[in-house]
């Protein structure tokens, strides 16, 4: 639906909210829209969850960061006119 745009997700793990955020995203944007999440909290939850959406890529890193500073993350992952 929306081929131009991606959806920015960060978290720190929470793999029912994350869940819940994909199916909501997927339900409205369609599934022609990019998804990028970054994590900062993989776990074997989580990874569950990701696998469910094969679409979403999934950026983990170790440190906790910023909101700021992930939302600047996230920016430099994107591939399309709109974030």
């Amino acid at each position: 639906m929306y081929s131009n745009l991606t959806i920015g997700i960060i978290t720190c793990g929470r793999p029912t909210k994350v869940a819940a955020c994909l199916k909501s995203v997927h339900a409205k944007a369609g599934r022609d829209t990019k998804v990028i999440v970054l994590d900062s909290s993989l776990n074997d939850a989580t990874h569950k969850v990701y696998a469910d959406y094969p679409g979403v890529r999934v950026v983990g890193f170790a440190e906790h960061m910023s909101p700021s500073a992930a939302r600047c993350l996230l920016a430099q992952k994107v591939d399309t006119p709109l974030l």
